[in-house]
């Protein structure tokens, strides 16, 4: 990100927003992911409205503004919306009291305070640059100098076989990395769908067990 979009960005995202998206109004606390200037969550929005069926159970973990979870929710899913940022809980939590929408939200960094349970889908909208985070706002863009953020996701994911899991990410981050961190604990990104947006491309993925470790999996069933 260029630093005079940065600086803008945190000058601007320091105040309490409101804004209204898919006839949600969306809380926006001071630190926030906000939708409108980082359009991968309208991408995967639209997306997850392609999936949900009413009473599937969805997570978006990590879920910053919380419109994906919000969505969800509006359209009959059992929703649960987690996020490490304190600030991301409360927004999430005001905007579906505003919207009454009814969803759990769970303060927790990844799967550390999310009872064990299984999903139908787990959306997750991750930080994928390679620099240490020093607060929680850059939480939502940074995943540590060595990629700590998707080393620790990817060996937690694994207790979630049963679930679909999708990614969001962009052209600008480093897949190959990132996918070879993936493979380390037995999995593979598979492309789903790509979109182009305002000099960028989005791209979603699912997160498929490796050829090997489903055949394992069959073996042990």
């Amino acid at each position: 990100m260029q630093p005079i979009i940065w600086l803008m960005y945190r000058w601007y995202n320091g105040r309490e927003h409101w804004h209204t998206m898919d006839d949600i109004e969306i809380c926006l606390e001071p630190g926030v992911f906000h939708p409108r200037w980082f359009l991968t969550t309208r991408t995967f929005v639209d997306f997850a409205k392609t999936k949900i069926e009413a009473n599937n159970t969805v997570l978006e973990l990590g879920a910053g503004n919380g419109l994906l979870a919000l969505s969800c929710s509006k359209m009959g899913g059992i929703v649960t919306a987690s996020d490490i940022n304190p600030a991301a809980v409360s927004s999430i939590q005001r905007s579906a009291e505003r919207n009454g929408l009814e969803l759990k939200v769970i303060a927790s960094d990844l799967f550390a305070a999310i009872p064990a349970q299984s999903f139908d889908f787990i959306f997750i909208n991750p930080p994928y640059f390679a620099k240490a985070p020093t607060n929680d706002q850059e939480r939502a863009f940074l995943c540590g100098e060595n990629f700590e953020y998707f080393k620790a996701l990817f060996s937690q994911l694994k207790a979630y076989k049963e679930s679909t899991v999708y990614f969001i990410l962009t052209d600008a981050c480093d897949l190959p990395s990132i996918s070879a961190i993936a493979q380390q604990n037995n999995s593979e990104l598979i492309p789903i769908q790509r979109r182009k947006t305002w000099g960028e491309e989005h791209c979603i993925y699912m997160l498929q067990e490796t050829k090997h470790e489903q055949a394992q999996s069959i073996q042990e069933r």
